[in-house]
């Protein structure tokens, strides 16, 4: 029996807007390997109208699953020490079968499997959540930007059709969690590079630099949610921790050259695309 989420109709957190609510209540996620009832209740109650969260009790019943079932808008993993190894040739299959899914791995603490995230976050994985230093407020914005604004599935194509792929694992996952402020150090870590190999790998596939790779990441989800027409700006800098509007505005404006609005006018995933492959072809 599936898991389900609280009645949609509690009221949701203030910095989760009513589209991304609506949106999320009847798109499920799949879980494996999480058969911790309160790691479940947690991630349930962090995120109303989260909808349906199906168990899986392997991660290779999974792939077949996730390959069959219509409208799967996420991959949930929570892998052990023991079987993190093991558990790689999947992530990597698991991504290749589904490309555009977000694939999420939880670390809970005290785990081993902390071991196992930078080949993971290689294999597949697009986002790690850590159970100990996760609040409600993180787990919301996680799981709204996963469901209801998404990276777009052209922007994806361009990093795979032009990136490098020495440099692609550093460009995906900045892209992919773009939708809260990220540092230099983070992405390090979580890719277990330091940031001299970072440095080293983006120069050598003719890219700009970490910081300017991070910008362009925060860009595109400042796009998907620009392309909401009824979303205010105002929330989306609330959303995406910019502190205030005026930040956020000086930060289309410095990006892009254009006001939030134009970008909003000429189709703002549109103008985050032709930024990244400006960057790419001219990356000084």
């Amino acid at each position: 029996m599936p898991f389900t989420s609280p009645d949609p109709g509690d009221p949701p957190d203030a910095a989760i807007s009513e589209v991304s609510n609506r949106s999320l209540v009847s798109r499920p996620i799949v879980l494996t390997h999480i058969a911790d009832r309160r790691l479940v209740h947690r991630l349930v109650q962090a995120v109303p109208g989260l909808g349906e969260i199906a168990p899986v009790p392997s991660i290779a019943e999974l792939v077949d699953l996730a390959r069959s079932t219509p409208g799967v808008a996420a991959i949930v993993l929570s892998i052990r020490g023991a079987h993190g190894e093991s558990a790689l040739p999947h992530i990597v299959e698991l991504h290749s079968a589904l490309p555009f899914i977000p694939i999420v791995l939880v670390v809970r603490a005290g785990d081993e499997s902390r071991e196992s995230i930078p080949a993971a976050v290689r294999a597949g994985v697009t986002h790690v959540v850590h159970s100990a230093l996760e609040t409600p407020d993180s787990l919301r914005a996680l799981f709204a930007s996963i469901l209801s604004f998404p990276v777009p599935r052209e922007v994806l194509q361009v990093i795979a059709d032009r990136i490098p792929r020495a440099a692609r694992d550093v460009v995906s996952w900045c892209v992919q969690n773009g939708y809260r402020p990220i540092t230099v150090p983070e992405v390090a870590q979580e890719l277990g590079l330091n940031r001299k190999t970072i440095f080293r790998r983006l120069e050598r596939s003719g890219l700009p630099s970490s910081t300017r790779i991070i910008a362009w990441s925060r860009l595109v989800h400042v796009a998907t949610r620009l392309d909401r027409a009824v979303t205010p700006i105002g929330r989306i800098a609330r959303d995406m921790l910019f502190g205030t509007e005026a930040s956020l505005r000086t930060f289309v404006k410095r990006e892009t050259g254009l006001t939030a609005s134009q970008m909003r006018e000429r189709g703002a995933v549109h103008v985050a695309i032709e930024t990244a492959i400006a960057l790419i072809d001219r990356p000084a």
